[in-house]
């Protein structure tokens, strides 16, 4: 092995480290009905998603948007109801006392013709501790 390839080795090995104290609880892919569990108290619940954006193969005046509808669940009470906003220029995060909820992904993106089944989202998601 050369000395490039032991170097790129080992620059790939310090990128895929994470850190410790970075705050990151977790990162998943997620399906409706699902309960994710973010702590020992708190957990997610993605209760439907509304999903307008623009489908493959069709010209849209509008981008459109994917609204997530989740909730935040302490114990066996539903503390928060939210949703997600995702489409240009929205946001794709929030704020729950102390955790940070990223969507980074809603799919299957809507192509003409097909519809998409609830059942058949997956969303991805990072849980980040403040």
């Amino acid at each position: 092995m050369n000395f490039k390839n032991i170097l790129m080795i080992a620059v790939l090995f310090l990128f895929s480290c994470s850190n410790e104290d970075d705050g990151v609880l977790n990162t998943t892919k997620f399906k409706i009905g699902n309960n994710y569990t973010v702590d020992e108290t708190k957990s997610l619940e993605i209760t439907k998603i509304e999903d307008s954006r623009c489908p493959i193969g069709v010209t849209c005046v509008r981008e459109g948007e994917a609204k997530v509808f989740f909730r935040l669940i302490e114990g066996n009470t539903t503390k928060t109801d939210s949703t997600f906003v995702i489409g240009k220029g929205a946001k794709i995060d929030t704020i729950f006392t102390n955790l940070i909820v990223n969507i980074t992904a809603v799919n299957p993106f809507p192509e003409k013709d097909k519809t998409v089944k609830q059942s058949d989202y997956t969303l991805e998601m990072k849980v980040t501790k403040l």
